[in-house]
C-alpha cells in the first residue's frame, strides 16, 4: 500500500477523527509514540508477527523521512514489570467496565463461562490489564477505534458489535464509527481480506451479545 493510498484513507475519516489532534503536531515525539502504540495495541488482535511486520515498517519509514526520537527509555509500560500480576486485574476491570457496562457478566460469566480460565486470564490480565487498558498515549475513546479497526479487518462478527457498541459509549458519534468501518473494510479489500461476516451500526444491541 502506498503513502498516497494511506492518505486518501485518511480522507475518508469523519472529521472529528481526521483533524481533532490531542497533541501540539509539532510534538514529533509524541507523535512518534502514537505511531507505535496503535500497532502494539493491535497486537493483542492481530498477533505478534503482523504486529512486527507493520512496526518493523513504519520504523524504516520514520528513520527515511524523520530523526527518530524514541529510545529505550520510552517504555510505557515499564513501571508494571516489577507489580505482581494481580496488579493488573483492577485497570482490567476498570477498562472492560466502561467499554462492557452491563453487558459484561454475561459475556465473562454465560460466553467464556469457568471452562475457559487461561482464555479468560489472558484477556483480563494481559489483554486489557497490561496493554489496552494503557492510556498514557492511546487514551481509551482512541483505543476503541483501534481494536475496532483490527477487529473488523479480521472478519469478525460478535466483538466488532461489542466494540461498536463501546465505542459509541465512548463517546464517538454513529458517523465516526461508520468511517471508521467504512476505511478498515476498503483497506481490507485493498488487501484482499475477507469482511462478509463484519456487521453493521444497526445491529448493535444494547441488551444481546450474541
Amino acid at each position: 500500500m502506498t503513502s498516497d493510498e494511506i492518505l486518501h484513507f485518511r480522507t475518508q475519516l469523519s472529521p472529528a477523527i481526521r483533524d481533532s489532534p490531542t497533541c501540539d503536531p509539532l510534538e514529533s515525539k509524541f507523535v512518534q509514540r502514537r505511531i507505535q502504540e496503535s500497532p502494539v495495541k493491535g497486537s493483542v488482535l492481530r498477533g505478534i508477527p503482523p504486529s512486527l511486520d507493520t512496526i518493523f515498517a513504519l520504523l524504516c519509514f520514520l528513520c527515511e523521512n524523520n530523526e527518530p526520537l524514541l529510545t529505550s527509555s520510552d517504555f510505557i509500560r515499564s513501571s508494571t514489570l516489577s507489580q505482581p500480576i494481580s496488579s493488573l486485574t483492577h485497570p482490567a476491570c476498570v477498562a472492560l467496565d466502561r467499554i462492557y457496562k452491563h453487558n459484561l457478566p454475561d459475556i465473562l460469566d454465560r460466553k467464556m463461562g469457568k471452562n475457559m480460565q487461561d482464555l479468560k486470564f489472558l484477556t483480563l490480565e494481559i489483554n486489557y490489564g497490561f496493554n489496552l487498558s494503557n492510556e498514557q498515549v492511546l487514551d481509551w475513546r482512541e483505543t476503541e477505534l483501534v481494536v475496532l479497526a483490527a477487529l473488523i479487518t479480521q472478519n469478525c462478527r460478535v466483538e466488532v458489535l461489542w466494540h461498536m457498541r463501546g465505542a459509541l459509549r465512548a463517546g464517538w458519534t454513529r458517523e465516526d464509527v461508520e468511517s471508521v468501518q467504512k476505511v478498515a473494510m476498503a483497506i481490507a479489500k485493498r488487501l484482499a481480506v475477507r469482511t462478509d461476516k463484519v456487521p453493521g451500526l444497526e445491529e448493535i444491541s444494547e441488551t444481546s451479545n450474541d
